[in-house]
């Protein structure tokens, strides 16, 4: 995931800078380039999560703070939303490891893994610890980057997030001892702890 403007996630986008800004979205009469342009995809590893404005939340983000972009657009498509750079709130939110973006039939999308069939149980056995939902889990991890899926799902997750290229650490990942995953009343894995 990228983040930007200070935030937990970094974009950009494309487009030239002669636009208006409506509640911190830019339209723009003057630029050739779409904003549909900067969802486009062919594949795995293409897209990463951005922001819709130049700020981000003080909040933990959620799903809704963000939105999915090709991550080869960033640069353009930060400079379509934020065409002239803003103060932002003195804050640092935490991020929110359970978001990720992914290519789903040639577009870009923004996602929860709370919310996707990646972290769907029926009891506590079918669930696991991973830390972050990028392609690639890093070696050590804490409440920062704990996230609970599917034990099975590990696969799946990382052909949707890993480029054909990716190559990842052999590494044994760690979890904070007291983190436990768990199935929950929703019927989605979930960290309890730590």
């Amino acid at each position: 995931m990228s983040l930007a403007c200070g935030g937990n996630v970094t974009v950009s986008a494309g487009g030239s800078g002669g636009g208006t800004s409506t509640g911190g979205a830019t339209s723009s009469t003057t630029s050739s380039t779409a904003p549909d342009d900067f969802t486009s995809c062919t594949g795995p590893g293409q897209c990463t999560l951005a922001l819709p404005g130049c700020c981000p939340s003080c909040q933990v983000p959620e799903l809704g703070s963000f939105t999915a972009i090709n991550a080869a657009k960033v640069d353009a498509y930060s400079k379509f939303v934020c065409p002239e750079p803003t103060p932002c709130p003195a804050c640092d939110p935490p991020p929110n490891p359970n978001l990720f973006a992914y290519c789903k039939e040639g577009t870009c999308v923004a996602a929860d893994i709370r919310q996707e069939p990646l972290s769907a149980c029926a009891d506590n056995g079918d669930c696991r610890l991973r830390n972050t939902a990028e392609c690639c889990e890093v070696c050590f991890g804490d409440s920062n980057n704990l996230i609970a899926m599917r034990s099975d799902a590990t696969s799946t997750l990382m052909g949707l997030m890993c480029a054909p290229d990716a190559a990842c650490s052999k590494c044994l990942p760690q979890y904070p001892p007291t983190a436990l995953p768990y199935c929950g009343e929703d019927g989605h894995c979930a960290v309890q702890g730590p």
